[in-house]
């Protein structure tokens, strides 16, 4: 069988590519003659923001202009293989942490979602309000229509106030095994542990207000589709109100979807997000907790695993692909395996590995 992988900057087989700030991808007619509709038909042209690739059944198209696209998946699979044993290895969701977080999701089975505004992506959340802000202001300003200008500010104004009351929580993970960049951020400076996350599982875990969401990385916010909606929103009124069901809903959705979105400077993180918005609905079934530190009290949302393991009759042990002990850190693997005996996951034995990250260790 024929097996592609369309990455920025890799040569393809009688096929190339060229990446500026994305991915240009030109594929020979040789190509295309040797797979079938009934695998993968695919002719991809023009400039995106992000690297595209097709991976299970689950084809990404970036929010960018393609010319031409075509894609059938039936069980097709861009996983890369095992080195030793030649085997493909199941697509991962990389989770770096630190061990007392390890300690809640192995012994616990508690997931913590925490509040975005808490973490160092606040500001991009703001930054991709701002910027749907700007550019739908900008598109009312060409119509020169001042009475739904001005109430499209304040529409606005008031709505950003409210941002604490449109708070979204996510746990972080990358697609990137055993990366110097991970390890650094969010890997203790490699002194944690990384817990490889089953991506297919994961998906189908998921639901409701809790979303898996890949995260898109882009500055200029004048061609996202929500601009257009809020555009249209507007225009369809002949009067502007602020109370208009569907300038609410469309608010719901940017805060929803700033949850996913990132700096390009962060592109090379390649990273996916756990999120549940708890405002979509009163009636969201997981409490919040509170975790006190010297300096503040911090909310967060637990996530049950097991429980949520249970519905697809499984077992966490099921979830976890890999563990991997970070470069810097002192763990003693024959400890961590018996810490995994004593859980009752004796089957995660195996599958621990030492990073080979030449991650120098912090000075003292």
């Amino acid at each position: 069988t024929l097996v592609w992988r369309i990455l920025a900057g890799v040569r393809l087989k009688n096929g190339e590519t060229q990446t500026n700030r994305g991915l240009t991808c030109t594929l020979r007619n040789s190509i295309m003659e040797k797979v079938t509709r009934s695998r993968i038909e695919a002719v991809i042209t023009g400039r995106t923001r992000n690297a595209f690739a097709l991976r299970g059944t689950r084809v990404r198209i970036p929010p960018t202009p393609l010319l031409k696209a075509w894609a059938f998946c039936a069980k097709a699979s861009f996983i890369p293989t095992n080195s030793k044993t030649g085997e493909r290895r199941q697509a991962m969701l990389y989770h770096y942490t630190g061990f007392a977080a390890f300690d809640g999701i192995i012994r616990c089975g508690e997931l913590r979602l925490n509040n975005i505004l808490n973490m160092n992506d606040a500001a991009e959340m703001r930054l991709f309000m701002n910027g749907i802000q700007k550019a739908v202001l900008e598109k009312l300003k060409k119509d020169g229509d001042t009475d739904k200008i001005r109430g499209m500010q304040e529409f606005f104004h008031k709505e950003m106030a409210k941002e604490f009351l449109y708070s979204a929580y996510a746990a972080c993970f990358s697609k990137y095994r055993d990366d110097a960049a991970q390890w650094e951020r969010y890997g203790r400076l490699g002194q944690g542990v990384c817990i490889a996350f089953r991506e297919n599982l994961m998906l189908k875990m998921v639901g409701g207000m809790v979303s898996l969401q890949e995260v898109y990385y882009q500055e200029d916010m004048h061609g996202h589709p929500l601009v257009f909606e809020f555009y249209r929103t507007v225009n369809e009124n002949q009067s502007f109100s602020c109370s208009l069901t569907k300038l609410q809903e469309l608010m719901s959705d940017a805060w929803i979807q700033s949850a996913a979105f990132k700096h390009p400077s962060f592109a090379s993180e390649r990273e996916f997000r756990l999120v549940v918005s708890p405002f979509i609905s009163n009636e969201f079934p997981v409490q919040p907790k509170y975790h006190v530190t010297p300096g503040r009290i911090k909310k967060y949302y637990p996530l049950d695993l097991n429980r949520m393991c249970s519905r697809l009759d499984m077992h966490i042990s099921d979830l976890i692909g890999e563990i991997i002990i970070g470069p810097t850190s002192s763990q003693s693997l024959p400890i961590l395996q018996d810490y995994l005996d004593d859980c009752g996951l004796h089957v995660l034995k195996d599958k621990i590995t030492m990073s080979s990250c030449p991650l120098r260790r912090p000075s003292s």
